[in-house]
Parts: structure tokens; sequence; C-alpha cells
């Protein structure tokens, strides 16, 4: 029983240290961070990428208005959130 609690320790303890610890920018998934575009598609595509590595990772949001999900405008006012 020892054995196979130390075997499923070391596998998992391995197979997470295989993957290097990363920090990357919203705006290399494609964000632009403007205020005009909206970037849920890149802030889909982070979370898909730090899913895939367990969450291995930090994702840096910099500085920007980020326009993220559907968004709703009142009738009659162009360019303005409802």
């Amino acid at each position: 029983m020892k054995f196979i609690l130390a075997a499923i320790f070391s596998l998992v303890f391995f197979t997470a240290r295989s993957q290097a610890y990363i920090t990357k920018d919203i705006k290399s998934f494609g964000a632009s961070g403007d205020g005009e575009s909206n970037d849920q598609a890149a802030f889909e595509k982070a979370a898909d990428y730090f899913n895939k590595r367990g969450g291995n990772g930090k994702l840096i949001i910099s500085r920007g208005t980020y326009i993220v999900g559907e968004q709703a405008f009142t009738k009659g006012v162009q360019n303005k959130p409802a």
C-alpha cells in the first residue's frame, strides 16, 4: 500500500513539475484593451490555455479598458452600453 501511495505521489509531483510556471499578458492572446473592441475571445483563449496547463502560470491584464461579453445598446444612443 505504501508503494502505491509513493508511486502516485511521484507521478503527480513530477507531472505537475514538468511544465514551467509561465507568465503571459492578455494582449498576447489578441486582446486590445482599447475600450472599443470586444476582447471576449482573447479572455477565452487565455482561459483555455491556462486550463490545459492545469492552472500553472499567471495571466497579466495590462492597463487598458477591456470589453468582455455581449454588449447591449440602448435604442437611439450610439456606442453607449445600456
